[in-house]
């Protein structure tokens, strides 16, 4: 290699560098205002925090490594045109072109590495980055029940269009959707106000609904019995809930259970799923053109 292009190539490496580890912060503090309500009130250390930020990383470089190689180009060819480094190479005959060629070989082995990062790298720390996430999300949530979606609270989702009175514990406009030991969403209970009590046995947390109703579906042995009776309605003036907030934190946060989504998948791993979707979707589109026939 000739001194030209080494001192082309170091300065270029040096902006780079540079550039791309401000743009990582940055996007890096953008990270933590995107997820801020995953980790707010659930009493999570500093550490947890951190090692969910070093997971989601990789998947920043795929956007943060572009903006890098754009920056630190410009800067380092404005330099070089700023300080008359250009005229004094044109001056000794070496064009635009053989000034650039360093840098042009030196990019096509950054982007292999890219890719080889992309297919190994990236799929690794989604699994470690989406599992800490959704562990994160069965904590306790220190009754940090958030306005206008839906929240997971042990054996139901509560969604409530406003919170007011004393620490925010009066609901207006309950609507639960309460989980059987099956797993099946069978009961909705909806009531136009609530209020957040602490039980005064165990760890418990009290949910007291005013002037709603309870709707459960009916699940008959006889299947002549669904038609007959399809489900069943209570109205009530008060409700009383006892919620166990014991398991809430007995959360395992290493514990990894997805490992399947298309962002883990290696470039292999993807052409194999999608075979297999081709697959079923020739299938059920065949099966529909029968049963429609």
């Amino acid at each position: 290699m000739k001194i030209l292009d080494r001192y082309i190539l170091f300065s270029y490496i040096q902006r780079l560098l540079s550039v791309f580890v401000i743009l990582m912060l940055i996007f890096i503090i953008q990270t933590i205002w995107m997820f801020i309500d995953d980790f707010a009130g659930k009493g999570i250390d500093f550490g947890t925090i951190m090692k969910f930020l070093l997971y989601y990383s990789p998947k920043l470089v795929p956007l943060v490594l572009p903006l890098s190689v754009l920056l630190a180009s410009i800067m380092t060819y404005g330099t070089f045109a700023e300080n008359y480094e250009f005229a004094a190479m044109k001056s000794t005959g070496i064009s635009l072109q053989r000034a650039m060629l360093g840098l042009v070989v030196f990019h096509f082995f950054l982007g292999i590495g890219s890719f080889y990062f992309s297919n190994y790298i990236i799929p690794f720390a989604e699994v470690k980055s989406f599992n800490l996430r959704i562990n994160l999300a069965k904590l306790k949530p220190a009754l940090a029940i958030t306005e206008g979606i839906f929240n997971d609270i042990g054996q139901m989702n509560i969604k409530v269009d406003d919170k007011f009175g004393n620490e925010d514990r009066f609901l207006k406009n309950v609507l639960i959707h309460e989980k059987i030991p099956s797993q099946k969403n069978n009961i909705v209970i909806k009531a136009v106000l609530g209020e957040l009590k602490t039980a005064k046995i165990g760890d418990q947390l009290q949910l007291l609904l005013f002037d709603g109703n309870r709707y459960e579906e009916i699940d008959p042995k006889k299947q002549e019995d669904k038609k007959r009776i399809p489900h069943t309605r209570v109205k009530f003036e008060r409700y009383v809930m006892n919620i166990d907030l014991s398991q809430f934190n007995n959360v395992d946060l290493s514990k990894e259970d997805y490992k399947s989504t298309f962002r883990m998948q290696k470039v292999d791993e993807l052409k194999e799923s999608i075979d297999s979707l081709e697959i079923k979707y020739i299938d059920q589109r065949k099966s529909f053109a029968n049963n429609f026939v």
